[in-house]
């Protein structure tokens, strides 16, 4: 027997709980939880030729916190990017963050990351 239940975490992302009954033995009943939290990442590219994925992660942080911020969408997306490959039979998935601040400040690594994408590199001006 299976029970699905979803809500909403403090960072707004949908969160689903999966209760298993596992085993029964008279009176017991041993569950198994596991918590899901769904990620999606901003813009998905496909090409179907080559069979590559393009995560793309857009992102509008605090200028102190640009650095921080390339390497968590990294980070959370990356396991993503393994399972797409494995489920869609696809030969490879890149996370590109695209990150600038409010004021208009960029990390160094956007121009690398707007070429992956290719796209001119003062696309941001």
């Amino acid at each position: 027997m299976t029970e699905d239940k979803a809500h909403t975490t403090s960072t707004h992302q949908p969160v689903s709980w999966r209760m298993t009954i596992v085993s029964c033995t008279g009176t017991a009943a041993y569950l198994w939880i596991k918590q899901y939290i769904f990620i999606r990442p901003d813009i998905t590219l496909m090409n179907k030729k080559t069979k590559n994925i393009l995560l793309t992660e857009i992102a509008v942080p605090n200028t102190h916190n640009l650095a921080k911020t390339i390497t968590d969408r990294q980070n959370k997306n990356q396991e993503l990017a393994n399972e797409i490959c494995a489920m869609w039979k696809q030969n490879a998935a890149q996370v590109i963050p695209i990150v600038i601040s409010p004021t208009g400040v960029i990390p160094k690594s956007q121009p690398q990351s707007l070429k992956r994408l290719n796209l001119h590199p003062n696309t941001y001006i």
